[in-house]
């Protein structure tokens, strides 16, 4: 470990570490937010980023796997929220390599049913589909086939 990077720096960057993975620009962010000098923060980052700590295309997949299989979003959302968290646009490419299309049909049948379930009308339901980043062609196939097996088996 390099002597000359500060303490509470690495302390924090090392704290934040041991909660979740981070990208580099959202441990980045925080950082700078807890006031620490732009210069000192790049060397820790880069420390850090030599060290094995952080790795954006490990973090994107990771969070393509947890977005996929705990959240139940689609393949736009986990985009657009890796796009906001500061990861590259090559490692995001790559870790989108590992979303399953599989469950991406079983996360939408999911949640169509679920929503259909509790009254909700094929298009709010598709719109809310929509909103966890599917496609919207898809989201509305599969609420209207959820109401049309709803219906089915009452």
């Amino acid at each position: 470990m390099n002597e000359d990077l500060p303490g509470k720096l690495l302390a924090s960057a090392y704290r934040y570490l041991s909660r979740r993975d981070h990208s580099r620009a959202e441990l980045e962010r925080k950082l700078t937010l807890r006031g620490f000098e732009p210069g000192q923060i790049r060397d820790v980052l880069n420390h850090l980023e030599g060290s094995g700590y952080i790795n954006d295309l490990e973090f994107a997949r990771g969070f393509v796997r947890y977005c996929q299989r705990i959240r139940r979003l689609g393949q736009r959302r986990i985009r657009q929220e890796l796009e906001s968290r500061g990861v590259g646009r090559q490692a995001i490419w790559e870790a989108m390599a590992s979303y399953d299309q599989n469950l991406e049909e079983e996360n939408l049948e999911h949640l169509a049913k679920k929503k259909i379930l509790s009254g909700k009308d094929v298009n709010k339901v598709a719109s809310y589909l929509v909103r966890r980043g599917f496609l919207p062609g898809d989201a509305l196939g599969v609420a209207r086939k959820a109401k049309e097996n709803i219906f089915q088996q009452e």
